[in-house]
C-alpha cells in the first residue's frame, strides 16, 4: 500500500502547484504547463518539470519561479493536508524536443 503513495503526492503537487501557477503567472508572456513532479521517498525535495510556450521563455520563467519556489512551498502547504512540504525545483522538461529530434532522424531515414 506505501508504494503508491509517492506516486499519489506526486499528482496532488502537481494538481494544485497548476492552479497557483494559473493565478501567479501572467499568461500573455508565455503559457506555463507542469509535466511531471518527482518527488523524493523521504518527501524532502520534489522537481517539478514544466513546459513552456514559447520555447524562447523558458529562462526567463525558470529564473520567476525559482524565485518565487519559498511562496509556492507556502502555497502548497495551505492547501495541501501533508506532514512535510518538499524544497521544489523546477526544471525545463526537454522531453517534447527530444520526441522532435526523433521524429526528424526517423523522417530524415525515410527520405
Amino acid at each position: 500500500m506505501a508504494s503508491d503513495r509517492i506516486p499519489r503526492v506526486n499528482e496532488h503537487i502537481r494538481t494544485v502547484l497548476s492552479g497557483i501557477l494559473q493565478t501567479e503567472l501572467d499568461p500573455s508572456k508565455a503559457l506555463v504547463t507542469i509535466t511531471r513532479v518527482s518527488t523524493s521517498k523521504d518527501l524532502h525535495h520534489a522537481r517539478i518539470f514544466i513546459s513552456v510556450y514559447p520555447d524562447q521563455e523558458k529562462d526567463r520563467v525558470l529564473v520567476s519561479l525559482q524565485a518565487k519556489t519559498k511562496h509556492f512551498r507556502h502555497e502548497l502547504s495551505q492547501q495541501m493536508d501533508i506532514y512535510r512540504v518538499p524544497e521544489l525545483a523546477f526544471t525545463y522538461d526537454a522531453t517534447e524536443e527530444k520526441a522532435k529530434h526523433i521524429e526528424d532522424v526517423l523522417d530524415s531515414l525515410h527520405s
